[in-house]
């Protein structure tokens, strides 16, 4: 099953199972709500998600996703809905079902997140939030050979996979590789206009269909929703 989420309808093309698709960009330019909003779409359009989150505790990731109109406790009661916790053993236990001890062993990561992906069942979405966090307790090469083994099996399987990256701090070598790697690359950006704060939203690659070659605006709403402005679709062109 394709996923069209509604934050992106018009932009891009409806997203093929087996896709791994990078977004970029720096903090507070909207990346992880972007990943909520579509965790949304996933879920309404009966597809399961899976969030991995390594820099926000499941609390966090909970009431995020509460706001936006999920019934989260309901679908991870349901199984639809899943958290790998990679954060909680910074500042302490976790109670969670899924969970490593330390980002520096790559290996428990790998084996619980496919512990979690089996169990849950595939086609399922997964929100890989963040993977910056992986460098600060690993060399580049040890995670690009990661990484280059889970999108191999996220592919094999038929899921999707969303992986956020922050822009500016590694090196050209690892976003060179991480680009080749996967299947799309979308970028986020924030930049001051008239002293005002704009966010916006760019497809660089897409290999799942077209894609709409422009920077294109977007807001956060009281709730998280976000709010992509619609100057512009690509049946227009």
């Amino acid at each position: 099953m394709k996923l069209e989420p509604s934050v992106l309808r018009g932009i891009v093309d409806p997203i093929p199972p087996g896709s791994n698709l990078v977004l970029l960009g720096p903090p507070g330019s909207g990346k992880s709500l972007i990943c909520e909003n579509i965790i949304k779409d996933a879920l309404n359009a009966g597809i399961k998600a899976l969030y991995l989150t390594t820099s926000s505790s499941p609390s966090a990731i909970r009431n995020s996703l509460s706001r936006l109109g999920i019934p989260i406790g309901d679908a991870e009661k349901n199984g639809s809905f899943g958290i790998i916790d990679c954060y909680s053993w910074l500042v302490g236990t976790s109670d969670e079902r899924y969970r490593i001890g330390s980002l520096s062993d790559l290996t428990e990561l790998s084996h619980v997140a496919t512990s979690a992906i089996d169990s849950m069942g595939s086609p399922l979405l997964l929100v890989f939030d963040n993977v910056s966090s992986l460098l600060v307790h690993n060399s580049e090469d040890i995670v690009l050979r990661f990484l280059q083994i889970f999108f191999a099996r996220m592919k094999k399987m038929g899921n999707i996979g969303f992986y956020v990256v922050e822009s500016g701090i590694h090196s050209n070598a690892f976003y060179n590789t991480i680009f080749y790697f996967s299947d799309g690359v979308f970028t986020t950006s924030i930049v001051e206009e008239r002293g005002v704060l704009r966010r916006y939203f760019r497809v660089r690659s897409f290999r799942g269909g077209r894609y709409l070659n422009a920077r294109v605006p977007f807001e956060i709403g009281p709730n998280g929703e976000v709010l992509m402005e619609k100057y512009a679709r690509l049946d227009e062109f």
